[in-house]
């Protein structure tokens, strides 16, 4: 499913097998913890599963299974891409280049925030708590969609869209999208997110100097 607004979009899908995704979280160590996250609340945490670029990369190996992952990642991303039109011409193949798992308990949050230009995001829910109270959206993620985020002079049109996570999701999204995620309930929600970056070609950027993804 995909839901649009001017440059903005979300996609919606649905992954069967998580356990090579769960079997590469696995190998995520506790030293890869991360003090740097938008996740808040009791016993929320972070753990990187590849650097981040501004991270020493001796500080961190990469876990077992980890290569075969990014692969299957970047082809399903990049086909999804295609498949709606929103692959951009300059882009010739999508790189994962940052990867985190987030685990949150009852009260856990994520504050309203982006992921900067010119990148893909995704999330991928393996573990939801059940018997969420929906009516006052506990763990919903949220997206705002304004009609253009390049020019912010032009008339601003926005859509917030609400999302319930279920086991298996994957929301697909641009990197400047503001979103964030209501307390959740009592429970574990574990979350895979991974940002792609397009390997350039030569082509036209926007006015903004930002590639666009649309």
């Amino acid at each position: 499913m995909i839901i649009q607004q001017g440059l903005n979009w979300v996609i919606t899908d649905h992954i069967a097998d998580l356990d090579p995704i769960r079997r590469v979280v696995n190998n995520v160590s506790e030293e890869d913890w991360s003090r740097y996250t938008t996740a808040k609340g009791p016993k929320s945490r972070q753990h990187y599963i590849i650097n981040p670029s501004w991270m020493p990369s001796e500080i961190h190996q990469e876990p077992e299974g980890w290569n075969e992952l990014k692969t299957w990642y970047e082809t399903t991303i990049q086909r999804q891409l295609v498949h709606h039109g929103l692959m951009p011409s300059q882009w010739n193949k999508l790189n994962a280049n940052r990867a985190w798992t987030v685990i949150g308990e009852q009260g856990s949050y994520h504050t309203i925030h982006d992921h900067g230009p010119n990148a893909v995001c995704t999330i991928t829910y393996l573990d939801v708590p059940e018997n969420q109270d929906e009516a006052n959206r506990e763990g919903q993620v949220f997206f705002i969609l304004q009609s253009d985020p390049y020019h912010p002079l032009a008339p601003v049109k926005h859509k917030v869209v609400h999302v319930t996570p279920k086991p298996g999701m994957l929301i697909i999204f641009p990197s400047w999208v503001l979103h964030g995620v209501y307390p959740q309930g009592a429970g574990i929600r574990q979350t895979v997110n991974i940002d792609l970056v397009g390997n350039l070609v030569a082509g036209p950027e926007d006015s903004a100097g930002f590639v666009s993804i649309a």
